[in-house]
């Protein structure tokens, strides 16, 4: 699951393309657009997929994130050769260029430059015009570090040598 924060930093940099009208986190929405109210387009639908985490140190984690982004455009025109609107029919091709360009090599605290990995075009819905485009980044999370000792009101000594002790506070002495 990717961290709510890490979330809102994609929504924000997503709403600043010129050009988008709506950004939100993938459920199918084109799918299941009759149920549900419409949404604005061209809108821009962020899909983080599963994370596998590793331990790192001290409680933190990090794990490889693959998070897609679903481009979702109208179709007003036709592409075909003599067409009179096929100018307009290949500035769908303009916003997906212009969500990469933002998103390559994007990169926060908690999360690596993002490096695109599949481009894909979703032909399921007739009426419009879908492109997904997936990334990968290693991602970090700390929210299960240790900030405080994981021993408590425990006396620890270690002894090398003949060094005088090295008194921290009542509870623990450095003998070195």
């Amino acid at each position: 699951m990717i961290d709510p924060e890490i979330l809102k930093i994609f929504i924000d940099k997503l709403a600043c393309i010129p050009g988008v009208k709506h950004v939100d986190l993938w459920d199918n929405q084109v799918e299941m657009e009759e149920k549900n109210n419409s949404f604005p387009r061209p809108a821009v639908f962020i899909d983080p997929e599963e994370i596998d985490w590793t331990d790192s140190s001290q409680g933190a984690q990090t794990g490889e994130l693959r998070i897609s982004f679903h481009i979702v455009q109208e179709t007003l025109a036709e592409f075909y050769a003599g067409s009179p609107d096929r100018e307009k029919a290949l500035k769908v091709f303009d916003l997906p260029n212009k969500v990469h360009n933002a998103m390559q090599r994007f990169s926060g605290l908690w999360f690596a430059p993002l490096s695109r990995v599949k481009s894909v075009r979703d032909k399921s819905v007739a009426s419009q015009i879908i492109f997904i485009t997936t990334y990968t980044s290693v991602i970090t999370d700390n929210s299960g570090s240790q900030e405080e000792s994981y021993i408590e009101n425990a006396n620890v000594s270690t002894s090398i040598g003949n060094k005088p002790d090295q008194v921290i506070d009542d509870s623990f002495t450095i003998r070195v």
